[in-house]
């Protein structure tokens, strides 16, 4: 598989990998809605920090039409190339949110980072889960999210700039504190970073409002 020129692997594959590999199945699943908005924006820093789209305040740019490197990003590129208007984060964020757990899920099972597994609860339901393929390296990814939540200047780890994206989003999807992260000090991120965290954070708030009501 083709991965991105920005420099390591996918962000939302990263993101999953250490959620998968920090939070217990039932609990991602009771987070599914959560977890769909923060792979969503993941994807989309996927594709501007490879220069396929400009992320502005108002709306999101495509500037490079060539196909991006794995599925998940070029499927989102490819909706934005055919849409007839130019559309902002959060309306990209709520068009993806619903459909980036299983993107995202099935391109890890494809490539063998993750393995399908059957389990029973209370010991008569089956239940199908996904887990990391290799354990130690989601842990890993996992541990580096956490500390690049706390740190004050992630970037001088070499993977710290990527983790504490993956930290702010998760921070704005409300799963910090599930990952056991640490509230963020406040640092400088690029304008991109701080747009999408704020249209995830009111995109999670509203979508989450008919469950708080019982909807």
């Amino acid at each position: 598989m083709r991965r991105p020129s920005g420099g390591g692997p996918p962000l939302h594959e990263t993101l999953l990998l250490a959620v998968a590999g920090s939070l217990d199945q039932v609990v991602v699943r009771r987070r599914h809605r959560e977890l769909g908005y923060a792979l969503a924006a993941a994807v989309l820093l996927d594709l501007e920090r490879t220069g396929r789209v400009e992320v502005r305040p108002d709306e999101v740019l495509v500037r490079d039409y060539a196909a991006a490197a794995d599925p998940v990003g070029d499927a989102l590129l490819e909706r934005m190339v055919l849409a007839d208007r130019a559309l902002g984060a959060r309306a990209w964020l709520e068009r993806g949110a619903d459909g980036a757990l299983s993107a995202v899920r099935a391109q890890l099972l494809e490539a063998g980072r993750m393995t399908r597994v059957r389990s029973s609860r209370f010991g008569l339901f089956p239940v199908v889960g996904h887990l990391p393929s290799d354990a130690r390296e989601a842990a890993r990814l996992a541990a580096l999210v956490r500390a690049a939540a706390a740190a004050e200047d992630p970037q001088r780890a070499p993977e710290g700039a990527a983790a504490r994206v993956l930290a702010t989003m998760l921070g704005a999807a409300r799963l910090g504190p599930a990952m056991g992260c640490a509230p963020a000090p406040r640092a400088r991120c690029s304008p991109a970073v701080a747009v999408v965290a704020g249209e995830l954070s009111r995109a999670v708030a509203a979508a989450c409002v008919p469950l708080v009501f019982g909807g």
